[in-house]
């Protein structure tokens, strides 16, 4: 476990890298927090114990504290400020920059060793925190995985079946086919033969049906390409790329056209934002679908603590307490065969729990529904 200390101070820089060291640690140091964060970009930063001094020239300790946190939000990281500040207002703006703990100067090498100890303890409690969660998100995607396949099997062996019945009703037919091919072939069959043939055989009827499987076996196929695109776009949530999104910018880029989007000044997100728009519009598309009305729709967004609540609100067709319970189901769909594949809240709702933020529905039969998308502020 890695110990980085950042002091602009020299005599108080070298005093904390020698008790570290008498203590166990063996510490890269800095002499800004500037130089330390040139070096976290460079080289990235593993579980760590951070001693950061809380005025130094260019970035502070503090704002290495907010950087260091939104860059790596998930991190086994324990942040020690080190001030000769003893205001309570202070030291509170100090934690609330993301900081975990602080030490006062001058340095007392035992304080100091107790709090790097506090650290080291929850360090490795987190990340085992971590491992069970990573475990716990594994299994629920193995699960998603199986139901996945479960409902991409139903929903392609549907189309599949009358596609190859169809098929099978074309082969069933080359004989005859074979056998026009010889009379129209050979110098022995008259016109009247030829008339005979084709009103016992029904031939005018023949290529109607041909017709119709024809264009049955296209609607089955376009089914099953739209169907594998839906998986493809499902899959394509792996791999975030994270950064500050501004979200009144892009619900404003969604907003179907006559309906209402009420937010306060500014409410930022950390997320990837490619796959939270794929998120926000699988909702809204929703809501429109179900709207008769698009100016019914209500998009809603506050900030309550810390955390962003956004509200999609539409006056449509709702749904029933079992409809409710499946909606989030990949495939399950209320709508008729062929409108709907009824990946877009499973989706939706996927990349919310990739960004660690909760995706809930409200619905009535007959009066509506609301989705709520909550998350951490930036």
């Amino acid at each position: 476990m890695q110990l980085l200390i950042a002091d602009d101070s020299p005599t108080f820089r070298a005093q904390l890298e020698f008790v570290a060291r008498q203590i166990g640690h063996n510490p890269s140091v800095f002499e800004t927090g500037d130089q330390l964060w040139e070096h976290i970009q460079s080289h990235g930063l593993t579980p760590s114990l951070l001693l950061l001094d809380w005025e130094m020239p260019g970035l502070s300790g503090p704002d290495l504290c907010e950087k260091i946190r939104l860059a790596y939000p998930h991190l086994a990281i324990h942040i020690i400020l080190v001030t000769s500040r003893d205001e309570t207002t202070s030291l509170v703006d100090g934690l609330s920059s993301g900081a975990d703990d602080y030490v006062t100067k001058p340095i007392n090498r035992d304080e100091l060793a107790a709090r790097l100890s506090v650290g080291q303890r929850n360090i490795l409690l987190r990340q085992q925190l971590l491992t069970i969660n990573e475990q716990r998100i594994a299994a629920e995607k193995l699960a998603s995985v199986a139901q996945l396949a479960s409902g991409a099997a139903h929903e392609i062996n549907n189309p599949l079946a009358f596609v190859r019945s169809n098929l099978d009703y074309v082969s069933s037919q080359t004989s005859l086919l074979s056998t026009l091919n010889e009379l129209l072939n050979s110098s022995e069959t008259s016109l009247p033969q030829l008339r005979d043939w084709f009103n016992r055989h029904h031939f005018s009827e023949l290529f109607d049906e041909l017709e119709e499987v024809s264009r049955e076996s296209l609607q089955g196929v376009t089914r099953i390409q739209s169907i594998v695109e839906g998986l493809l776009r499902f899959n394509s949530e792996q791999g975030l790329q994270r950064q500050t999104v501004d979200l009144n910018g892009l619900l404003i880029q969604l907003l179907p056209k006559g309906a209402a989007l009420s937010l306060p000044e500014a409410l930022s997100v950390v997320a990837d934002p490619k796959q939270l728009e794929k998120m926000f519009a699988a909702v809204i598309e929703n809501a429109v679908l179900a709207s008769q009305e698009v100016s019914t729709i209500r998009i809603q967004g506050r900030l309550v603590g810390g955390e962003i609540e956004i509200s999609v609100k539409d006056s449509g067709v709702g749904m029933s307490d079992e409809q409710r319970a499946r909606a989030f189901d990949p495939f399950y769909t209320t709508r008729s065969i062929g409108s709907g594949l009824g990946l877009g809240l499973s989706l939706a709702q996927g990349i919310a729990r990739q960004h660690n933020a909760e995706l809930t529905l409200d619905s009535q039969l007959g009066i509506g529904t609301t989705v709520i998308y909550r998350c951490h502020a930036a």
